[in-house]
């Protein structure tokens, strides 16, 4: 995952290796319709890989996604651990409830 600064804006992509020309970057029609770049026009970027551990990035790019089901499967961990942490409160209150 990089994190690719242009213009004014920045976005997050995955990085997918095509060929080994340096100092050219392909962008997707999304891509450089977000940060407002036009095809065939010469732009200077900043390219960052992002920490491994930058879990809110991470969770901000699989919401976004365009692919639907990669934005539903990361909606539902989200909600899965939501729901693991209420029951793990719920559990130890019941314990410490019982044994009063």
């Amino acid at each position: 995952m990089i994190k690719v600064k242009g213009t004014d804006k920045s976005l997050i992509r995955e990085i997918r290796g095509i060929d080994n020309k340096r100092g050219l970057i392909q962008l997707d029609f999304e891509s450089r319709e977000e940060l407002g770049v036009t095809e065939g026009n010469k732009y200077m970027f900043e390219i960052k890989k992002i920490n491994d551990y930058d879990i809110i990035n991470l969770i901000r790019f699989y919401l976004n996604h365009p692919e639907r089901g990669i934005r539903l499967s990361i909606l539902l961990g989200i909600i899965s651990f939501a729901l693991g942490i209420i029951s793990l409160i719920l559990g130890i209150l019941s314990i410490l409830v019982s044994l009063k």
